[in-house]
């Protein structure tokens, strides 16, 4: 990625280093902070040998404390220089630091030792308790039982950690590259929507002005003029589909939930899908377990879209004469709507594909690109609920049953 645009490491950002860190200070025995280019510690100090531990308990690593110098000179150092750094606390305890470099930039460096290069003595101790203000016969006794780090093994931690750093940032950056590419691709897709939607509505608006004159033959050009309004409104739909399914695809499709009547919900669906079952002798009846009002946490909107696309599927494939039945049943915490057919039915080798994107799921001459049994399951699996299908094969109806949690029942991942 090019440093110049690349987004700067805020603050907030380092939460995702910590469990990195904790991990490498378990491993190593080493006491590490990570500190951000302005010279504070980020996170840490992290102490995961006795000494870290004798050290941290004192003002050792406090605010004006000699480690913490200590450790940001070296930090500034490395972060300077963009290179590792060893160094010697009192000739006692190695420190290292090694640069934090994100996007092309630095922004810091890592701290790691605190521990001795070779066997310890007593007076080592004291001068370095005398530095922490803490008791020198418990700090001799941690240090005396620590195995020497040794050159070599300063060397390896500090590629290792070197290591470590280089791929969290490489993630880091891929991550931020995926950001921006979805960021495109939404804008992209927002603008081509927007494209095809505007001849649309300048077309919509013509032939609603039309159907408002007086016209020669009025019910032939009206019935005309409506079919044309029907596949306008269809084509409409199906650029709509394909914004939502490639939203849900990359996670983009959102919900703005809030307490709503399911009764209401549904009823609306249906209320738009009458016009099509009456044109068709399609009779459509709803039948209500509970009373006229039934609560869930929801959006109202893309709840109806679901049963919408559900009570329209059901109409378009039940032959002339046939029925359509909206069943609800309240279990527990639950709401289950039910939506039974006795139209053309599904295989049973369909029903595993059946939400796949652009699965045509009940006949080849079926118009739409597949695409609003997908979005319906995932608007539902965002309300915390599932959508069921069942069907015993082709020219015996199908059922499609949606169940969401019941206010005020919390939706999973919700406090």
């Amino acid at each position: 990625m090019n440093p110049s645009t690349a987004p700067p490491a805020a603050a907030d950002d380092w939460s995702s280093w910590e469990p990195l860190l904790s991990q490498f200070s378990q491993a190593t025995h080493c006491t590490t902070t990570l500190y951000a280019v302005d010279g504070q510690p980020a996170i840490g100090p992290i102490c995961s040998s006795d000494i870290g531990v004798v050290l941290g308990h004192s003002s050792f690593f406090g605010v004006d404390g000699e480690g913490r110098r200590f450790e940001q000179a070296l930090a500034a150092q490395a972060a300077l220089q963009l290179e590792v750094i060893q160094s010697m606390y009192l000739d006692q305890l190695a420190v290292v630091g090694v640069p934090l470099v994100m996007f092309g930039k630095c922004h810091g460096a890592i701290v790691f030792g605190w521990l001795p290069v070779t066997f310890s003595s007593s007076l080592g101790a004291e001068r370095i308790a005398a530095a922490a203000r803490t008791d020198p016969r418990r700090l001799w006794t941690v240090m005396r039982l620590q195995s020497p780090l040794g050159p070599a093994r300063v060397e390896l931690y500090a590629r290792f950690l070197s290591s470590l750093v280089a791929a969290h940032t490489r993630l880091r950056e891929t991550l931020s590259e995926i950001g921006t590419v979805t960021r495109l691709r939404e804008e992209s897709l927002a603008r081509v929507a927007h494209e095809l939607r505007t001849p649309l509505s300048s077309v919509m608006l013509r032939l609603s002005a039309l159907l408002s004159t007086q016209l020669d033959k009025p019910a032939e050009i009206r019935a005309a003029l409506e079919a044309v309004i029907r596949n306008v409104r269809e084509e409409s739909r199906l650029i709509d589909d394909i914004v939502d399914s490639a939203r849900s695809q990359t996670g983009q499709l959102s919900i703005s939930p809030m307490r709503c009547n399911i009764v209401e919900v549904v009823s609306a669906a249906v209320d738009t899908v009458l016009p099509q079952a009456r044109a068709k002798d399609v009779d459509i009846v709803a039948r209500w377990s509970g009373g006229d009002e039934e609560l869930v946490e929801g959006d109202r909107g893309r709840l109806q879209q679901v049963f919408w696309n559900l009570l329209a599927n059901a109409v378009k494939f039940t032959p002339p004469g046939g029925k359509v039945t909206l069943d609800h049943r309240r279990r527990e915490s639950m709401h289950e709507i039910a939506i039974r057919d006795t139209g053309a039915g599904i295989p049973r080798q369909m029903l595993g594909q059946i939400f796949d994107p652009f699965v045509r799921e009940r006949s080849n001459n079926d118009s739409g690109l597949g695409l609003g049994l997908s979005i319906a399951r995932h608007i539902v699996e965002l309300h915390g609920g599932r959508i069921l299908v069942e069907s015993d094969g082709r020219g015996k109806g199908s059922t499609f049953a949606v169940v969401l949690p019941a206010f005020p029942a919390a939706r999973p991942g919700t406090d």
